[in-house]
């Protein structure tokens, strides 16, 4: 079972799903006055939180990512506007946050380790990438359509995900953690659409050190075996 798993997450990064059930993608912001909460289509930048990603009557709902005016961010899975299931991150990318059911378990922050300098060729951002299979390769583009194209809402550098992102599929599968070179590439949660799902570090797109929950079955993957 578990390197049925395995096989089928590394299956996924590298196939194509083609039914799901897409939800539409918007630039929200977040306003906040003496006597109401409310989300909007504009706003300022260095005054009110950006949201990228899947919205349902006006609110965030599904996944996307909240990046603040003065750069920490949450990115994973909302629901009616409220975060869900995902990580808060602090502007240094260390996470201060780990949502589940719309609940902070985490009560201390936890420090990210080995961050290694990296060259910047191109300012990083954030933003909503599409990947789509097309002359023979997987290929990231600016434009797509979340009905048929894997969309990511995240950190941007270099035209791929980097950093911190939230990445669906088609079919209902999700990703949510931290990526490198568009592959993820660090702490992340993996959740299949029936609800299994693989929590802990993945190396170059590869599950690596982490647990794998399905119903009541628990177990463990090590330098991914």
């Amino acid at each position: 079972m578990k390197h049925l798993l395995i096989i089928l997450i590394s299956f996924l990064l590298l196939s194509s799903p083609v039914f799901g059930n897409p939800k539409k993608w918007e630039t929200l912001y977040f306003w906040k006055t003496s006597s109401s909460l409310s989300w909007k289509g504009f706003g300022k930048i260095k005054t009110h939180p950006k949201y990228q990603g899947e919205v349902v009557s006006g609110k965030p709902n599904g996944l996307g990512i909240l990046t603040y005016p003065w750069g920490t961010k949450y990115v994973g899975e909302w629901k009616d506007g409220r975060f869900w299931y995902g990580i808060g991150y602090d502007t240094k990318g260390n996470i201060v946050g780990k949502y589940v059911n719309g609940v902070n378990i985490i009560k201390e922050p936890m420090v990210v380790v080995e961050k290694k300098p990296v060259v910047v060729v191109e300012k990083e951002q954030t933003g909503v990438l599409f990947r789509r299979w097309e002359n023979r390769q997987w290929r990231w583009f600016k434009n797509g359509n979340n009905k048929n194209d894997r969309t990511y809402v995240g950190d941007i550098r270099n035209g791929k995900p980097n950093g911190q992102g939230a990445y669906t599929y088609p079919s209902g599968d999700k990703y949510i953690g931290e990526f490198k070179d568009g592959e993820y590439h660090g702490q992340g949660t993996f959740t299949f659409n029936d609800g299994a799902k693989y929590v802990g570090e993945f190396k170059d797109g590869i599950v690596w050190n982490g647990e794998v929950y399905n119903g009541n079955i628990k177990y463990k993957i090590v330098n991914g075996k």
